[in-house]
C-alpha cells in the first residue's frame, strides 16, 4: 500500500474511536419488526461492513502490539454478538410470518430481507469478522471465543442448508431448474433422501463437482484434488509466496485464441514455482497443509492444468466476488487470485477459523465440536449430494486440525482420539483424492495418540480388515491408513512391508495401484533400506511389468477401463525412483542379476510407455543414479546400467522437442524416442506433448551433470543454442540463470562478452533459426508424403480421386489468394500438416524474421555480463581482455539505458556502474596520462541524463543518481566538466527543504515512499562522493589493477570542497537516517508490514555508506558529531555498533541487503561493514562503549568467531581493528585502577590477534611432532599468499605494539613467550622461511628495544644463545643478526661462527652491483653500533671485517669493485664515528684508536694514488679532500701518525696529496669523465651518508 503511514500513526487513536463507534454497538431489537426497521437495520449493516473491510486492511498491513490486538479483538466478539442477535431476529420474523396470515407489508418486508443484496450483506459481515480473526490468529492463541467455531462448524457442515429448498431461498432466480417441488421427486433420484444410501455407489464422483446450483451444496473451494491451498488471509504480507494464481479467465482466453498459445501456456510457469523440485510445491513458511506432493499425481501439461481449474472444478473465482479484496490482498488462496462467490467463501473461511482455533480450546469444548460434527456427517436430513459436500469439508477440516496438533508437538485426548477414528472409519469413500485424504487423516490420528500402544494395536485392526475383506476399495484404504501410520510414527515397518509386497502382486487395477503407492510412501518415509528388500521389490516389478494380467495388457474389459483410471505404470515408475533414493550409495552392491532388472525396467518404461509422468519420473531416477555413484555408468567398474551418453540424448531430446512445439502447446498421442526413428514410420509431426514441468526438469538435470562432468561433455553445440532459445522462452526457470552461472564459471575468456554482445543485439529469426529450419523440413517432408490407399470399388475410387483434386485446388487458392486468413486459423486445424507448413512460413518470412528479441531476453543477457565482470578482480587476463572492449562495454550499457523498457534500463544504469567502479582507475595504455573511461565520458553522461527525463521513474531515477555519485567520484574527469550530472547532485539536496512534490531533474517523484527512497538514494550518493574523496587523500586504492597512477590531490580537494559546503545539510541527514533505520528495524509498536519491507530494502541499500562516510567525517572532525548528538552520542555509537555486528554475525537478518561495490558478495559485503566499523571504533566514546563489560563479552564472542571464519581480506582488517581498539583504550587514560579491572579484556584482544597467527602458522600452537612425522612434512601443508602473509605482517606489528602498553611485569613475560614463538618459526625449516622472517624482523627489534629499557638483558643473551644454533647461512640468518648486533649490540657476545658470517656475507655483498647498497647501508650501520656500545658484538664483526675490506682492495687487480672509494668511506667513516664519540671518560681510549685507523687510512690513500694499475687521475682530488678532512677532524692524531707511524716515502706521498692543488688545469684529469663535484656528489649517494 501507497500511503503515509506516519499519518496513521498519530491518528491511530481517532481510528479506533471511530471502530468502536461503529462496531460496539448491540443489536437492539424492535417491537415493530416493519420495513423501515429492516431497512436501517441492513444500512447499519452495510456500514459495518465497510468498518470491518477498512479494520481488515488494517490488520493486514500492520504489526500490532498485545494491546492493540486486544482492543481488535474486542471489536470482533461485539461484531459477532451483533450479527448473531440480527440473524436470529430474522428468523423469529419469519417464523411469525408462517404463523400469521400475511399481508401486503409484510410480504414487502419479506421481499426486501430475502433481496439478494441483503442477503449478501449478511453473509459479507460473517465474511470480515472471520478474515479478520483469521489475520489477528497470531495474537489470540488460547483466548478464543468459543462461539465462533460453533458458528464456523454450522457453516461448513449443517446437514439442513444447502438443500432445495434453501438454496432457492438463498440464490433466487439463478437456476430455476433447482426449483424443483419436493413431491415431484422420483423415487429413483439422488436427492431423496430415503434412497440416498442405496444409491451412493452408483453415483459418479464428478456428480458434486457437475451440480448447477450456484453454492454446490456448500462444497468448500480448498478441495483442490492434490493438495489443500491455504487462505492467504491468515498469512503476513511479507511472508506470504508471490506465486500468481491461475484465473478461469487465463483459460477462457487460452481456449479461445489458440495464436496466443505461447504467452498463455507461458502464463501457466509462476514466476516462483520450481518444476524441477517434483516432489514438492512452493507454499508460505506457516502453512497448515505440507508441501510435500505426490509427483505421479501431479499437473505436468497445461491440459491438466486446465481440467482440474475448469472441466472438474465447479467455482468460477471472479473480482466481483469481492472487490476489496484487491485492496487488502493480492489473492485469495495458493490456487485461486479472487473468490468464488459469498457462500463458497463464507465455508473456506469457516474451516480456515476452525482449523486454527480448535488445538487452543479445552479437551471438553473440543470433544463437544466433534461430537457435534460427528452428527452433521451422519445426520439423514441431508441430501446425498449435501452430504458429500459435508464429508469433504469434514475430511478437509480434519486433516488441517491434525495436522497442526502435529506441527505443535500436542497430542489427543483419549476420547478425542476414539471419536476421530470411529468418525473417520465410518465414512465410506472411493474417489481417489479422498480415499487419500482420509486415510492420511487415520495415520495422523494413529500417530498422536498419547498412548505409544494404540499404534501396534490400529495396525493390527487394520491388517485384519484386509484379511477379512475381499472388497478392492476396502482393502485399498486399509493399506493406505497403515503406510500413513508409517509414515507418521515409523513403526511396524516389516508387518506393512511384508503386507504390502504380498498385496502388491493382487491383479486387480485398484489394489495393484495402491499398493505401489504405498510402497512408495513407505520407501520415502525410510532413510535407508537392505539390499535384500530392495531385489525383491525389483523381482516384483519385473514380473507385474511383463505378466498379461497387469495394468493395460489384460483381456478383461472391466479390468481395462479400471486399468486406465488406476494407471499402476505411473506408479512404477515413481517407486523406482523412490528405491534408487532409498538405497543410495550402496546400489553399486546390487548383484548382477538385479542390475539387469533394473536397467530393462528403466529402458522398458522409457522406450515403451507414452506418458509424461514416467518419462518425468525415470528421468529424474536416472539424475539420481548419477548422483549417488559415478561408477554405475563407468566402463572402469564392469558392468553398467546405462550409458551416460544415452542420458544426454535423452535430455536432448526433451530439451529440443518441448522448445520445438512449446509455441503452441502442442499434443501427441505417442512419445517416440528417436533412436528408432518411428516419427517417419508413424507419421507423427509432433513427437511428444508440451510440458513446461517436463522442460524445467530437464533444464535442472543439465545443471546437476555440470557439478560433475566437464561442461563440453554435457552441453553440446546444439544443447548450448537450444539453452539460449530457453533463456527467451522462459528466462524465470529456477536452474537456468545457474546453469548459465556455471557454465560460464568453467571457461571464464573474453569470448563470453563477445557471445553476449552478440546475443544482445540478435534479432528472434536468428535466435529460432535452427527450430525454423526443422520445422522446414518436417512439414515440407510430411507435405510431399503420399498415402496411397487399396480401393477396389472402382466407383468410389473415382469419387476419392475427384475430392483429392478438389481438396488440392482448394488448397492451392487459400494459399495464394488468402494467406493471411489461412495463418490466423491454421493453428485451430493442427490436423492439417500442408496448412501448418503454410502458417509456419508466413510467419517465418513476415513476422519472427525481423522481430526484435524479448527485452527479457536481453535483461538476461546483461545479467550475465554483469556477472562476468565480477570475475575481474580474480582474473587479470579478463581484466586486461575487457579494457581493450571497454567501448563496447558503454555501449551496450548506453543501448540498455536508453530502452523503452523501465526494467532495462534499470539494469543499463547498473551495468553502467559496475564499469565505472571496475575501470575507473585505470589509464589508457595508448595515453598513460589520461583515465581510460575519460574517453567515454560523453557516452556515459548520454546513458546517465535520460534516468532524470519525463519518462523516467523513480527507481530509475535513484539507481543513476548513485552511478552519478560513483562517476563523480572516480576521478575520471574535473569537476568542471561534469556539469550537467552534477547540478542534478546539488539541485536534489534543495529538495530536502521542500514541502511539496519532489522533484529530481524531470522526474516528478509523487508517492511518499519514491520521496523516501529519493531522499535515502541521494544521500547515499553524496556518501559515496564523501568516501571517494577520503580514500583519495588516504592513498587508498580498492582497485585490484590500479598500480600505477597516483592518487588525485586536485580532485579530491575539488571534492572535499563540495562537500564541506553542504556539511550543514548532509551530516545531520546521514545521522537521522541511521536512527530512522534503527527505529524501523528494532523499534517497537506497529508498523506497516508493506511499507516496513520497502523501507527496509531502501535503508539496507544504503545504511553501510552511511556508516562509513560518519566514520570519515569522526576522523576529520570529531568533534563536529559530538556537538551534534552531545549527550546521544554513546547511545548512537552503540546502535551503529550493533547494527554492524548483527549483519556480520547473522547476514541473514538482512534480507534485503546489497553491496554498492559491482558484487553482491557476502564477503564484500563484510569487508565494507568491517572498514566502517574500524572507522567508528576510533573514536574515544565508541571505544569507551566497547568495554563496558556485556558489550565487550559480546565483541570478543564476534572477533573470535570472524577471525576463525572470515576470508583473509577480511582478517586483515580485523587485526587492524582490534589493534585500533586495543590503542583508543590508553586514549586518555591515567588511572591504573582502571586499567588493573580491564587487564583481562586487553588479554582478550591480545589473543584475538594471536589467532590470527596461528590460524597461518598453526605450528606455534603445538610445537610437538607427532610421532612418526617425518620433517618437513606439515610444512608442506602451510600456504602463504599476499593476504596471508600481509595478515603476519600486521599481526606481528600489532602484538609488540600491544604488549609494550602493558606494565613492566607483564611486559617481559609476554615479550619472553613472542620470543619463544619466533623461536619456533626459525626451527621450523619452512619453504615460505624467506617470506615468513622479514616479515618478523621488525618485530623482534622492537622487542629487544623493549627488554633494553626494562633492563632484562639475560633474556636477550639467553635467546640469542637459542637462536644462533637455528639460524643458517642464508639471507634471513644475516638480517636477524644484523637486527640483534644493531639493537643490542653489548648485551649479548657473537659466536666466531656467527661472525664469521657476518664477514663472509658482507664480503659477497660489497662486491655485487645489485647487493652493494645494500651491504655498505649494513657496514655502516655495524660500525656505528661498534663505536656506540665500545665494542660487544657489532665491535667483533668489525674486527673481523675491517682487514677483509683492505685485503679486497688490495688483491682487487681484476677490477672486481665497482667503486673503491665505497670502501675507502666506511674506513673514513669509522675515524668519524671514532671521533664524534670522544669524550673526556674514553679520549684516551678513543685516540688510540684513532691512531690505528689513521695508519691504515693515510697509507691506503698513498697506496691508491700511487699505484699506476689503479690509481686514477681524478681519485687525487678525492684523496687530496679526505686528508684536508681527516686533518681538520683530529690534527693531533693526523700528526702522531705522519711523525711516528709513517715511512719516509709515505710521508712524501702524503705531503703531495695534501698540498695538491685542485684548481691547477694542469694537475686536472683531462681523461676523467667527471667533475669533482660530480664525484663528490655520486660517492655521496652510494654511501647513504646521512651526516
Amino acid at each position: 500500500m501507497n500511503f503515509d503511514s506516519n499519518f496513521l500513526k498519530i491518528n491511530l487513536s481517532q481510528f479506533f474511536i471511530f471502530w468502536k463507534n461503529i462496531l460496539i454497538q448491540n443489536y437492539t431489537s424492535s417491537e415493530n419488526l416493519d420495513y423501515a426497521f429492516f431497512k436501517q437495520s441492513f444500512q447499519n449493516l452495510m456500514l459495518r461492513n465497510l468498518s470491518l473491510t477498512c479494520l481488515l486492511n488494517f490488520l493486514r498491513n500492520f504489526v500490532l502490539t498485545p494491546e492493540l490486538s486486544k482492543q481488535v479483538q474486542f471489536l470482533l466478539t461485539k461484531s459477532l454478538n451483533f450479527i448473531t442477535s440480527f440473524e436470529t431476529s430474522l428468523n423469529k420474523f419469519k417464523l411469525s410470518l408462517r404463523r400469521n396470515s400475511s399481508t401486503s407489508s409484510l410480504n414487502q418486508t419479506l421481499s426486501f430481507i430475502n433481496s439478494t443484496i441483503n442477503l449478501d450483506t449478511i453473509l459479507l459481515n460473517k465474511i470480515r469478522i472471520y478474515q479478520c480473526y483469521l489475520a489477528l490468529a497470531s495474537f489470540i492463541k488460547n483466548d478464543v471465543n468459543s462461539n465462533i467455531l460453533i458458528s464456523a462448524l454450522s457453516n461448513f457442515s449443517n446437514p439442513e442448508i444447502y438443500n432445495h429448498s434453501n438454496i432457492e431461498f438463498l440464490i433466487p432466480n439463478k437456476n430455476s431448474n433447482l426449483a424443483r417441488s419436493n413431491s415431484v421427486k422420483s423415487k429413483t433420484d439422488p436427492n431423496n433422501i430415503s434412497t440416498k444410501h442405496e444409491i451412493q455407489d452408483n453415483l459418479d464422483n464428478n456428480d458434486l463437482l457437475l451440480a448447477n446450483d450456484g453454492v454446490f451444496y456448500g462444497l468448500t473451494s480448498k478441495y483442490y484434488f492434490s493438495r489443500i491451498p491455504d487462505l492467504s488471509v491468515k498469512f503476513p504480507l511479507n511472508k506470504k509466496d508471490s506465486e500468481k494464481p491461475l484465473t478461469s479467465d487465463d483459460f477462457a482466453e487460452l481456449v479461445n485464441n489458440s495464436t496466443n498459445m505461447k504467452s498463455k501456456a507461458d502464463y501457466l510457469l509462476f514466476e516462483d514455482s520450481k518444476y524441477d523440485d517434483i516432489d514438492h510445491i512452493s507454499i508460505p513458511p506457516d502453512s497448515i497443509e505440507s508441501n510435500f506432493v505426490k509427483s505421479h499425481f501431479s499437473d505436468l501439461t497445461w491440459i491438466d492444468t486446465f481440467e482440474n481449474n475448469i472441466l472438474f472444478r465447479p467455482f468460477s473465482p471472479q473480482s466481483f466476488h469481492d472487490p476489496f479484496l484487491l485492496i487488502y490482498d493480492d489473492s485469495y488462496s495458493g490456487v485461486d487470485k479472487y473468490s468464488s462467490g459469498l457462500t463458497t467463501q463464507l465455508i473456506d473461511l469457516s474451516i480456515e477459523v476452525f482449523i486454527l482455533f480448535f488445538s487452543s480450546l479445552p479437551s471438553q469444548i473440543q470433544q463437544s465440536l466433534l461430537e457435534q460434527l460427528r452428527s452433521n456427517i451422519l445426520s439423514k436430513k441431508s441430501l446425498f449430494l449435501r452430504y458429500k459436500a459435508i464429508v469433504i469439508n469434514s475430511f478437509i477440516t480434519i486433516h488441517g486440525i491434525l495436522l497442526r496438533f502435529q506441527k505443535n508437538n500436542m497430542k489427543l485426548d483419549g476420547q478425542i482420539f476414539i471419536t476421530l477414528m470411529e468418525m473417520l472409519s465410518r465414512i465410506d469413500v472411493k474417489e481417489k483424492y479422498l480415499v487419500q485424504l482420509k486415510s492420511d487423516s487415520i495415520g495422523l490420528v494413529t500417530s498422536l495418540a498419547s498412548d505409544k500402544n494404540l499404534i501396534s494395536e490400529q495396525v493390527q485392526i487394520f491388517v485384519k480388515n484386509i484379511v477379512d475383506k475381499n472388497e478392492p476399495y476396502s482393502r485399498s484404504t486399509n493399506l493406505l491408513i497403515l503406510s500413513s501410520i508409517y509414515k507418521h510414527s515409523s513403526a511396524n515397518f516389516n508387518q506393512i512391508m511384508d503386507l504390502l509386497l504380498t498385496l502388491v502382486i493382487d491383479s486387480h487395477p485398484v489394489v495393484n495401484f495402491w499398493a505401489l503407492d504405498c510402497l512408495v510412501t513407505v520407501l520415502d518415509s525410510r532413510s535407508t533400506i537392505p539390499n535384500g528388500l530392495c531385489i525383491r521389490i525389483l523381482q516384483i516389478l519385473e514380473r507385474i511389468y511383463i505378466d498379461d494380467s497387469y495394468n493395460l495388457n489384460t483381456s478383461s474389459l472391466s479390468t481395462f477401463n479400471l486399468s486406465i483410471k488406476f494407471n499402476s505404470r505411473q506408479v512404477i515408475s515413481r517407486l523406482l525412483r523412490s528405491l534408487i533414493l532409498s538405497i543410495g550409495p550402496g546400489i553399486i552392491e546390487l548383484q548382477y542379476d538385479s542390475k539387469i532388472i533394473l536397467r530393462n525396467l528403466i529402458m522398458s518404461s522409457l522406450f515403451l510407455e507414452n506418458d509424461l509422468t514416467v518419462q518425468r519420473e525415470l528421468i529424474s531416477a536416472i539424475l539420481n543414479l548419477l548422483i549417488f555413484e559415478n561408477s554405475i555408468v563407468s566402463p572402469e567398474k564392469g558392468f553398467k546400467i546405462f550409458e551416460l551418453s544415452f542420458f544426454k540424448e535423452l535430455l536432448k531430446f526433451h530439451l529440443k522437442n518441448n522448445l520445438y512445439y512449446m509455441s503452441i502447446g502442442t499434443i501427441s498421442l505417442s512419445i517416440s524416442i528417436p533412436f528408432w526413428n518411428l516419427a517417419e514410420e508413424n507419421n507423427e509431426i509432433f513427437l511428444i506433448t508440451t510440458s513446461y514441468q517436463n522442460l524445467s526438469l530437464t533444464i535442472s538435470c543439465y545443471f546437476e551433470l555440470i557439478k560433475m562432468l566437464d561442461i563440453d561433455e554435457v552441453l553440446a553445440p546444439e544443447v548450448k543454442r537450444l539453452l539460449w532459445i530457453c533463456v527467451d522462452m522462459k528466462a524465470s526457470f529456477s536452474k537456468l540463470l545457474e546453469l548459465f552461472k556455471m557454465w560460464m564459471e568453467s571457461s571464464l575468456s573474453a569470448n563470453w562478452f563477445v557471445l553476449l554482445s552478440s546475443l544482445f543485439k540478435i534479432e528472434k529469426g536468428k535466435l529460432y533459426n535452427e527450430i525454423f529450419s526443422s520445422y522446414k523440413s518436417i512439414l515440407t517432408k510430411y507435405d510431399k508424403k503420399e498415402i496411397k490407399v487399396e480401393i477396389k470399388d472402382e466407383e468410389v475410387q473415382s469419387m476419392a480421386n475427384a475430392a483429392e483434386e478438389s481438396e488440392s485446388e482448394d488448397n492451392n487458392s487459400k494459399q495464394k489468394n488468402n494467406d493471411a486468413e489461412e495463418d490466423r486459423h491454421s493453428n485451430g486445424r493442427r490436423g492439417s500438416r500442408r496448412q501448418s507448413r503454410a502458417s509456419f512460413e508466413s510467419l517465418n518470412e513476415t513476422t519472427v524474421e525481423y522481430d526484435p528479441i524479448d527485452w527479457r531476453f536481453k535483461a538476461f543477457v546483461l545479467e550475465l555480463l554483469r556477472y562476468l565482470l565480477t570475475f575481474i578482480k580474480t582474473n587479470p587476463g579478463l581484466f586486461n581482455d575487457l579494457a581493450k572492449k571497454i567501448s563496447d562495454l558503454i555501449k551496450i550499457s548506453f543501448g540498455a539505458s536508453t530502452s523503452s523498457v523501465i526494467e532495462l534500463r534499470i539494469i543499463g544504469i547498473n551495468l553502467l556502474g559496475d564499469i565505472i567502479t571496475i575501470y575507473s582507475n585505470i589509464m589508457d595504455p595508448l595515453y598513460p596520462t589520461i583515465p581510460l573511461l575519460e574517453q567515454q565520458q560523453a557516452q556515459i553522461i548520454s546513458a546517465l541524463t535520460p534516468a532524470f527525463s519525463q519518462d523516467s521513474s523513480t527507481i530509475l531515477a535513484s539507481e543513476a543518481i548513485n552511478v552519478c555519485a560513483k562517476f563523480i567520484g572516480s576521478g575520471i574527469s574535473s569537476l568542471s566538466k561534469l556539469e550537467r550530472i552534477l547540478n542534478i547532485l546539488v539541485n536534489s539536496l534543495e529538495e530536502f527543504s521542500g514541502h511539496g512534490d519532489m522533484k529530481i531533474g524531470d522526474v516528478q517523484v509523487l508517492t511518499n515512499q519514491g520521496k523516501k527512497r529519493m531522499k535515502l538514494f541521494i544521500l547515499n550518493a553524496w556518501a559515496e562522493l564523501k568516501i571517494c574523496a577520503n580514500n583519495f587523500n588516504s592513498g587508498k586504492d580498492f582497485k585490484e589493477y590500479n598500480k600505477s597512477n597516483e592518487p588525485d590531490e586536485v580532485g579530491s580537494n575539488e571534492l572535499n570542497r563540495l562537500i564541506n559546503e553542504h556539511y550543514d545539510i548532509l551530516v545531520p541527514m546521514w545521522i537521522l537516517s541511521l536512527r530512522e533505520f534503527a527505529t524501523l528495524k528494532y523499534g517497537g509498536g506497529f508498523e506497516e508490514i508493506s511499507d516496513k519491507r520497502v523501507e527496509l530494502f531502501l535503508y539496507e541499500s544504503c545504511w553501510i555508506n552511511f556508516v562509513d562516510v560518519i566514520g570519515c567525517i569522526i576522523e576529520e572532525k570529531e568533534e563536529f558529531i559530538f556537538e551534534l548528538l552531545k549527550n546521544d552520542i554513546g547511545n548512537f555509537f552503540f546502535i551503529l555498533y550493533a547494527q554492524c555486528i548483527e549483519l556480520l554475525i547473522k547476514p541473514s537478518s538482512y534480507l534485503y541487503s546489497k553491496s554498492l561495490l559491482s558484487t553482491t558478495s557476502k564477503s564484500n559485503n563484510h569487508i565494507r561493514i568491517l572498514i566502517a566499523l574500524n572507522k567508528l571504533l576510533h573514536s574515544k566514546i565508541s571505544s569507551h562503549v566497547i568495554f563496558q563489560d556485556l558489550i565487550f563479552s559480546e565483541t570478543i564472542d564476534l572477533f573470535n568467531r570472524l577471525i576463525l571464519v572470515s576470508e583473509d581480506k577480511e582478517k586483515i582488517i580485523i587485526v587492524d581493528l582490534v589493534s585500533g581498539l586495543f590503542s583508543s583504550y590508553f586514549n586518555g587514560k591515567e588511572n591504573t585502577e582502571d586499567f588493573n579491572s580491564d587487564i583481562d579484556k586487553l588479554f582478550e584482544l591480545l589473543r584475538i590477534v594471536m589467532i590470527s597467527i596461528g590460524s597461518i602458522l598453526p605450528f606455534i600452537s603445538n610445537d610437538e611432532r607427532k610421532e612418526g612425522e617425518q620433517e618437513g612434512e606439515e610444512e608442506r601443508q602451510i600456504e602463504l599468499s599476499h593476504d596471508k602473509l600481509l595478515i603476519l605482517k600486521n599481526s606481528f606489528n600489532s602484538i609488540s605494539m600491544m604488549i609494550n602498553k602493558f606494565p613492566k611485569l607483564i611486559r617481559i613475560d609476554l615479550i619472553s613467550c613472542l620470543l619463544y614463538i619466533l623461536t619456533t618459526i626459525y626451527s621450523r625449516k619452512l619453504k615460505q622461511r624467506n617470506e615468513i622472517i622479514p616479515i618478523i624482523l621488525p618485530t623482534l627489534k622492537t622487542l629487544l628495544i623493549g627488554l633494553i629499557n626494562d633492563g632484562c638483558y639475560s633474556i636477550i643473551s639467553d635467546f640469542y644463545n637459542v637462536l644462533s644454533g637455528l639460524i643458517g647461512d642464508d639471507k634471513n640468518s644475516f638480517l636477524t643478526l644484523m637486527v640483534l648486533i644493531t639493537t643490542c649490540s653489548k648485551y649479548f657476545e657473537i659466536n666466531e661462527e656467527n661472525s664469521k658470517l657476518m664477514v663472509k656475507t658482507l664480503s659477497e655483498w660489497i662486491l655485487g652491483k645489485e647487493t652493494l647498497a645494500f651491504a655498505i647501508q649494513s657496514i655502516k650501520s655495524l660500525i656505528i653500533s661498534s663505536v656506540k656500545e665500545n665494542g660487544g658484538s657489532a665491535g667483533i664483526v668489525v674486527k673481523r671485517l675491517l682487514p677483509t675490506l683492505l685485503e679486497i682492495l688490495l688483491e682487487d687487480e681484476g677490477g672486481k669493485i665497482e667503486e673503491p672509494r665505497l670502501i675507502i668511506e666506511m674506513f673514513v667513516l669509522l675515524a668519524k664515528t671514532l671521533n664524534n664519540s670522544k669524550n673526556e671518560e674514553n679520549k684516551k681510549n678513543v685516540e688510540s684508536k684513532l691512531i690505528s685507523i689513521y695508519s691504515i687510512i693515510i697509507p691506503l690513500f698513498c697506496w691508491f694514488d700511487k699505484n699506476s694499475k689503479i690509481s686514477s687521475k681524478s681519485l687525487r682530488v678525492y684523496f687530496h679532500n679526505k686528508l684536508i678532512e681527516l686533518v681538520t677532524m683530529n690534527s693531533e692524531t693526523f700528526k702522531i701518525v705522519v711523525n711516528e707511524v709513517l715511512s719516509a716515502e709515505q710521508r712524501q706521498e702524503t705531503e703531495k696529496l695534501v698540498k695538491f692543488d685542485v684548481n691547477d688545469r694542469d694537475n686536472s684529469s683531462s681523461d676523467d669523465g667527471e667533475s669533482e663535484k660530480q664525484q663528490q656528489q655520486h660517492i655521496q649517494l652510494k654511501m647513504f651518508d646521512s651526516n
